[in-house]
């Protein structure tokens, strides 16, 4: 279910744990033109092969997922489609396990308890990744349409998604 978002790290310093600095998803979800992270697929901790890396790239409303050195001759191995018109949902995704549906995983844009669906959770000591340790991060526990775990981090987007048979992880935000 974890769409791998980890958006545009545009060199902003997280904040240091406990309440977010932000309370809505639109200051997370890293969804802007031209954004674009690194994710690796593989739950290994050694270096990644970069033939094996999935780059990931914002098209209007799509983030585009490749598995290759360049993004240029990457292979095509999934997407999600988001709508952030009102908050943030997910409203179709395939995944580099085959995985793929539409339907309606809604992140609320308030900073409250729940979303429809999902649970949210601000961990005082952060969230890490192969990238590093994000200190300021909205975590949602989500059942219904994919279940899973989606990680965002202030300023970068999404770092961490965990679905059933898929696991998006942070290498680099571009």
């Amino acid at each position: 279910m974890m769409l791998a978002l980890a958006l545009l790290g545009c060199g902003r310093e997280p904040s240091l744990g406990g309440e977010p600095e932000a309370s809505t998803i639109s200051a997370y979800h890293g969804l802007e033109a031209g954004a674009s992270w690194i994710y690796r697929d593989d739950q290994e901790e050694a270096e990644p092969d970069e033939s094996t890396l999935l780059r990931a790239q914002l098209d209007g409303d799509t983030l585009a997922l490749r598995r290759g050195v360049r993004w240029a001759d990457a292979s095509a191995v999934g997407s999600l489609s988001w709508d952030a018109s009102d908050g943030l949902t997910l409203v179709g995704w395939q995944l580099p396990s085959g995985d793929s549906g539409s339907g309606s995983v809604r992140i609320t844009d308030e900073y409250i308890d729940s979303g429809e669906g999902c649970a949210l959770s601000v961990p005082e000591d952060g969230h890490e990744t192969y990238h590093g340790r994000f200190e300021d991060v909205l975590v949602f526990d989500c059942d219904g349409d994919l279940p899973g775990r989606f990680v965002f981090a202030l300023g970068i987007g999404l770092v961490w998604l965990e679905a059933p048979d898929d696991t998006l992880d942070l290498v680099a935000p571009w």
